[in-house]
């Protein structure tokens, strides 16, 4: 047994696939051959999935055999196979017509080896003869061989071949070629969240296109430009009303196609890579992102501006670069339009999106192919600077001497989180929004009032979406402090899943968030002053307070710089953000002294004790306390408990859930988080299951990120809901 393959559920012997093409037409041919380790891994191994495409494609199985101790089983005939829809993109509005044979095996047993031999035949004429494809290398298991063989007839054109990704780990008999690889000993996928493009797992990718003017004119080529119908022309009319301006018009056009026609991908029928047609597109009021940007090209066309198609990938960025010219490295389509000389970017499934042509933000793609017999090379897409903070919450504190406070929040929103936030209030009533908003103000001040209605103002020409809140808190004040900390920036500051790491850190950029507070108390405090920063190559965090007597103002900034973290300052970056987690917190502490009394208060080694300030009033000593590194006083209990959480424990393991009353409380308490790639899980649908932990019973609350799709899981303890069990943790 090789050293990678000890301690895993199952390892691969053999991973082999050879193509054999002949025209518009060919065959896949692939053999398996693993062997399950133990228990779990006969689990997976005893059920075989094998995807094709039944539209154009035919599975045809070759062999099931099972090896055990030197004898044979042949289950080719025995084994039970079951066709299944696979659909697997439907939460995604997307049907590709896909199919899963469903191949479930007898008497599988630890130490057996599968030996699975099929092949797939089919053809792609869209292609113009042309073939291109893509091939795993790894994958979560270790392989000792993995063989990848392309032939076809003579005369056919040349084929070009590249491994991107990270580069495989393992022996090779030979150098890689145009068509074939043959590499040994691949050592699995490491299971790292948030890792980038160049750095996922390694995959080799095929093309007989020579170059990208090829794959530019075999675009070209799907989206001809129709004579206008009556249906198109009337319709572009209606929305250019009496405007001249191409501008005004192009934008009420662009918004019609964005908004009026919902997104709903269906790829059978021969809808792949080609779109349906315009008059269709409109009259049905739904398509995918081909349908919605050609209806956009004949609406554009209409009305005299000329604009062309634009392949680009949504999630690889200036990655694309690296690829041999394929249409295979692209998955989606905007529309590039020329106005007064000047190009606009246009994305048709981007809804709600705010801005006019020229402060709108651009499609944030890197790189695209403009799809016409012109083109040569790949565009370079614009990436402008954020003028002002995307989210910049802005939170009034103003405590009574009776201990209760009034809160006043005003956040507004601009450019992408704008659009974001317009996209979410398109599904959801500014009603249940503030239901939603209260319940995660009363998780921290439970009995909270809200004095004023929150009201929402979208200025969508400007981008800007201004929301405001108030409330009255009672009780301030919580065991004698009040720890302040910025739900916004928190989620950028948080450690990724792994971080004893083997590839570059993947982030979110480009991010700018402002949190600015000010506290007014019923007297003045001594706070020092204070301006924090902690920083790399990656981000920028500052914090900055300020003291002119009873006000305390504080100001919390996260930028970020770049896109992703190497290894070699993997450390320093997670050391910067410890510093800016620490620093994420405004502390503000009511503490009552007898006068007179000589009481020493233990002091944090890492807070000066020149923070600790009393001002006398009244016979009694109120201390304000500010404290820079996060920790304060470790002998108050709240401060040890509030350290804890912002070191994002609570809730993270059934010995730790987190205290609410119901399910709605905790929904709203997880609706601000961010996930660790720093995108906002609002949207992200919650899957709830019961369990029963060291005899109490929790739930657990589950989502995926829908940008990384990280998966996320926190525990709650429900106190006014019953439970059913599904088990001990």
């Amino acid at each position: 047994m090789r050293p990678a393959e000890r301690d895993r559920d199952s390892f691969t012997l053999l991973s082999d696939t050879r193509v054999r093409l002949n025209g518009a037409r060919y065959e896949r041919y692939e053999r398996r051959v693993r062997r399950a380790m133990t228990a779990s891994g006969v689990e997976r191994l005893a059920e075989l999935l094998v995807d094709f495409e039944p539209e154009h494609e035919q599975l045809v199985l070759h062999r099931i055999e099972l090896h055990r101790k030197g004898r044979v089983v042949d289950q080719t005939r025995s084994a039970r196979v079951r066709l299944v829809a696979e659909e697997s993109e439907l939460e995604r509005r997307m049907y590709n017509g896909g199919v899963t044979a469903f191949i479930v095996l007898s008497d599988v047993r630890v130490g057996d080896s599968i030996d699975l031999s099929y092949s797939v035949i089919g053809s792609a004429p869209i292609l113009g003869g042309r073939y291109a494809g893509y091939f795993d290398l790894a994958g979560s298991d270790p392989v000792r061989q993995r063989h990848v063989e392309i032939t076809g007839e003579a005369g056919r054109p040349e084929l070009h071949g590249k491994v991107l990704g990270a580069k495989p780990t393992a022996l090779t008999n030979q150098p890689i070629g145009p068509s074939w690889v043959d590499l040994q000993d691949i050592e699995p996928r490491p299971d790292e969240d948030r890792v980038p493009a160049a750095h996922q797992t390694p995959w080799l990718e095929v093309s007989e296109f020579g170059s990208w003017q090829e794959v530019a004119a075999w675009g070209a080529k799907l989206y001809p430009v129709l004579a206008p119908t009556r249906e198109i022309t009337e319709q572009a009319a209606a929305l250019a009303g009496l405007s001249t301006d191409p501008e005004e018009v192009a934008l009420r056009i662009l918004r019609f196609v964005q908004d009026e026609v919902r997104y709903l991908a269906i790829n059978n029928e021969g809808h792949a890579l080609s779109p349906h047609p315009p008059r269709v597109v409109l009259t049905q009021r739904f398509g995918d992102c081909k349908d919605k940007t050609y209806l956009l090209l004949h609406l554009l066309k209409a009305q005299g501006i000329d604009a062309v198609p634009m392949l680009v990938h949504s999630g690889d960025g200036a990655y694309v670069m690296e690829h041999e010219p394929t249409p295979y490295a692209f998955d989606h389509v905007i529309l590039r339009a020329s106005i007064a000389g000047r190009p606009h970017y246009l994305d048709a499934t981007y809804s709600q999106q705010g801005g006019t042509l020229e402060t709108q933000v651009p499609p944030e793609f890197g790189y695209g192919l403009v799809l016409s017999p012109d083109t040569t090379a790949l565009e370079a897409l614009p990436t402008p600077t954020a003028p002002v903070p995307e989210l910049h919450a802005n939170t009034a504190v103003s405590v009574a001497s009776d201990g209760s406070a009034l809160l006043d929040v005003t956040t507004v929103f601009a450019r992408r989180r704008a659009d974001q936030m317009r996209d979410n209030l398109a599904s959801e009533s500014v009603k249940e929004l503030a239901e939603r908003y209260a319940n995660f103000y009363q998780t921290e001040f439970p009995d909270v009032e809200v004095t004023t209605p929150l009201t929402l103002e979208d200025e969508r020409l400007e981008n800007r979406i201004s929301i405001q809140e108030h409330y009255r808190v009672p009780k301030f004040w919580r065991d004698g402090e009040r720890a302040l900390y910025t739900e916004s920036t928190d989620g950028y500051l948080k450690l990724p899943r792994v971080v004893r790491r083997t590839r570059p850190l993947g982030l979110s950029h480009p991010v700018w968030i402002k949190d600015d507070y000010r506290v007014m108390l019923p007297f003045r405090s001594g706070v020092e002053a204070r301006h924090d920063v902690s920083e790399d190559d990656a981000f920028k965090f500052t914090r900055d307070i300020r003291n002119d007597g009873v006000h305390v103002n504080a100001t919390f900034e996260y930028r970020s710089l770049a896109n992703e973290v190497p290894l070699a300052k993997m450390s320093a970056h997670f050391e910067a953000l410890q510093r800016a987690r620490d620093w994420n917190v405004l502390g503000l502490g009511d503490e009552i002294v007898e006068q007179g009394a000589a009481v020493e208060l233990e002091v944090a080694k890492a807070a000066p004790t020149s923070l600790k300030t009393f001002w006398i009033v009244g016979g009694v000593a109120l201390v304000l306390l500010v404290w820079p590194a996060g920790r304060g006083l470790r002998g108050l209990r709240r401060r040890r408990e509030f350290a804890r959480r912002q070191r994002g424990g609570e809730g993270e393991t059934a010995a730790d859930a987190t205290s609410a009353t119901t399910r709605a409380v905790a929904e709203t308490a997880l609706i601000r988080q961010a996930c660790s790639c720093g995108q906002s899980l609002a949207t992200a649908p919650i899957a709830w299951t019961a369990l029963r932990y060291q005899g109490a019973a929790l739930h657990v609350a589950r989502q995926e990120c829908p940008h990384c799709g990280d998966s996320l899981r926190h525990y709650f303890n429900l106190t006014a809901e019953g439970s059913e069990s599904a088990g001990d943790a």
